[in-house]
């Protein structure tokens, strides 16, 4: 082979390689015009303009966080919704397959949204899912639930509430229902007489110290090892004695 037909190989064969990766390139940049065409309907605002939207509006608040995220604190407005973009299971988080026909079940395409979460990445998502699906008025608010606390607006956290009962009841609940019986009183009180039940617990909610009674600061750390979040239990805090 010459010196000439060597050139042109080796012509031909770079025109092959350089030539090779065009499908490759546009492939790229279709992928990014539909990245940039779905981002672009996406109108982000920071916690200040939602609040004024949502205040002095007709915008309803969507939070896409998970139950449990909305309920231990979330923005304070009485017609707010919680439909969770993304699911917990135990393998994990999902998304919510049905998280449109959800949302459609309680609002039109023409309502005006301000969608959140925790810090205005899922809410981005949703936003976009949204859109897609025929909505026509949706903000993304940028930060989420984060930024709203930072800035010191207006939110609502769950209240837990505390049920009372008597005697009789606690003793049907420990002896029937599956509840267990979590006494708080100090180790002294717990030995002087405690109630009859052999799964019974005695994890003090108060100290003795030198100085007076002071409150555990490990108390939830040493409840949860022995209990889980969902156990039924009865707390008592007095037992008299006659």
């Amino acid at each position: 082979m010459n010196t000439q037909s060597r050139i042109t190989d080796s012509q031909h064969s770079k025109f092959e390689i350089k030539h090779s990766w065009i499908p490759i390139v546009i492939c790229l940049l279709l992928l990014e015009i539909s990245y940039c065409s779905s981002e672009s309907d996406i109108v982000t605002i920071d916690v200040h303009k939602a609040n004024d939207l949502l205040r002095n509006s007709d915008y309803r608040y969507l939070d896409v966080r998970t139950r449990e995220e909305f309920n231990k604190g979330h923005i304070d407005f009485n017609d707010s919704l919680n439909i969770p973009y993304m699911l917990d299971t135990p393998q994990g988080r999902v998304k919510n397959t049905n998280f449109v026909e959800q949302v459609l079940s309680l609002c039109t395409k023409d309502d005006h949204l301000v969608v959140g979460c925790k810090s205005g990445i899922r809410s981005a998502y949703a936003t976009t899912i949204l859109l897609d699906a025929g909505f026509k008025h949706v903000y993304n608010m940028g930060g989420g639930y984060i930024a709203w606390v930072e800035n010191e607006l207006l939110v609502a956290m769950k209240t837990p509430k505390i049920v009372t009962i008597d005697v009789l009841k606690a003793n049907d609940l420990l002896r029937n229902g599956g509840y267990r019986y979590l006494d708080v009183r100090t180790e002294e009180e717990f030995k002087k007489g405690h109630v009859d039940f052999d799964d019974a617990l005695n994890i003090p909610y108060m100290f003795n110290t030198p100085q007076g009674r002071v409150k555990n600061p490990n108390f939830m750390e040493q409840v949860l090892p022995v209990c889980t979040k969902d156990d039924h239990l009865i707390v008592v805090r007095h037992l008299i004695t006659l």
